[in-house]
């Protein structure tokens, strides 16, 4: 069986460098990393179990492997034929992209990459970033969000209190929510959680915004789009293990939540197929 190094003995073995290396520090190494600029040397691999709990790197590098390997299976040239007679009907450019989609309280975004390269790292700073996000601050804007790690004991998470996973079981840091009417916060803040929203996808964007100036300004329906889409769709998900078919920021489940007017002109549209993994 694999030993899994504890808090307690690697805070032990690494005290002062703990208190050279902070939340904040993995939190901007996380954005260096997304950006390709010089990181910390290791510091996925050196620092996730410390300020996200014991186990989470090796639970993260699994979940990023099992969502490259669906990806860098996937074939988007028969894809990209097949939306063709999109482009041509309604003179709009189509692009289909792979990569980390993650969709919540009716949001949806996503880390999409050129997965002929090894992007592994890539999505794993991603989902850590929505972990370590909502620990740093409370809510409101700019400067004026009040920090939840002042101290050096939550800064540096010197203690297993102050790591992610059980970060807001802390009685310091309820206190300063209580404080600042935030303690929303707290009841929704799941680290498991946000780790299984983000699953491997196709994003597949429709219309106008990067076209050249013999197609800018042409326009569709919702309803003519998506005929045209359920049209295509079996032949573009035939081989696909497919969760969840997001039209346009809505799921199947909820088509029927929209409330605008579905022969409204727009001119993009996103479809966004989540796979499993």
């Amino acid at each position: 069986m694999k030993h899994i190094q504890t808090f307690e003995s690697k805070t032990k073995k690494s005290f002062g460098e703990q208190l050279e290396y902070s939340i904040n520090d993995f939190w901007e190494d996380c954005i260096r990393h997304n950006r390709n600029i010089k990181t910390t040397d290791n510091f996925l691999e050196r620092y996730t179990d410390h300020f996200i709990g014991d186990g989470y790197y090796d639970i993260l590098k699994d979940k990023v492997n099992r969502i490259y390997n669906v990806l860098k299976n996937i074939e988007t040239h028969d894809i990209e034929l097949r939306m063709n007679s999109v482009s041509d009907e309604f003179e709009v450019l189509t692009e289909v992209s792979l990569g980390m989609l993650h969709f919540d309280d009716g949001s949806s975004g996503g880390s999409l990459r050129d997965v002929s390269k090894d992007v592994r790292d890539d999505f794993m700073t991603t989902i850590l970033l929505d972990i370590i996000q909502p620990t740093l601050a409370c809510s409101g804007i700019g400067h004026s969000r009040p920090s939840l790690r002042d101290s050096a004991l939550s800064k540096y998470a010197l203690r297993p209190t102050h790591q992610c996973v059980t970060f807001f079981q802390n009685r310091d840091i309820l206190t300063i929510l209580d404080q600042n009417r935030d303690q929303g916060r707290a009841r929704k803040y799941d680290v498991d959680k946000i780790i299984e929203k983000h699953k491997p996808g196709i994003w597949i964007n429709i219309g106008t915004r990067f076209a050249d100036y013999d197609t800018k300004g042409k326009t569709f329906t919702y309803s003519a789009i998506e005929k045209e889409i359920n049209n295509l769709l079996p032949g573009i998900t035939q081989h696909l293990d497919v969760e969840e078919i997001y039209y346009d920021g809505f799921s199947t489940k909820r088509l029927k939540d929209r409330r605008f007017n579905l022969d409204m002109e727009v001119d993009d549209y996103a479809l966004k197929i989540i796979l499993q993994h």
